[in-house]
């Protein structure tokens, strides 16, 4: 009986964590995301392969996936620290589209202002 109680609280807790999500996230609009002018930009063979890995990553739904991503982008330059951050961030929010909408960026070119 207990074990059947706390699925029911775990279904309740991702539903609850599903809408939290559609709430914090509208428009597409990030409050909490790192400004773009301080992340460093990658160099665009590395910022490709790191969005195909990431959007492949965000396809399976693959958290860990994302953090290896991370991991091995901050193992290659300490300087791209806020795009590891926003990875991390954005599989610890399970925001999988998120994930896409970054990574589609990280292939722009930079804006200049």
């Amino acid at each position: 009986q207990l074990d059947a109680t706390f699925a029911v609280l775990k279904t309740a807790l991702d539903e609850a964590l599903t809408a939290c999500q559609a709430l914090g996230h509208s428009d597409g609009e990030l409050s909490e995301r790192p400004d773009n002018k301080t992340m460093v930009s990658l160099p665009l063979e590395l910022a490709q392969r790191t969005a195909a890995q990431l959007h492949d990553a965000a396809d399976m739904g693959d958290i860990n996936g994302l953090k290896k991503i991370a991991e091995a982008l901050q193992s290659v330059s300490g300087s791209y620290g806020g795009i590891c951050e926003e990875i991390l961030r954005l599989a610890e929010d399970f925001d999988f589209d998120g994930v896409h909408r970054f990574a589609d960026e990280l292939t722009k070119p930079a804006k200049s202002s």
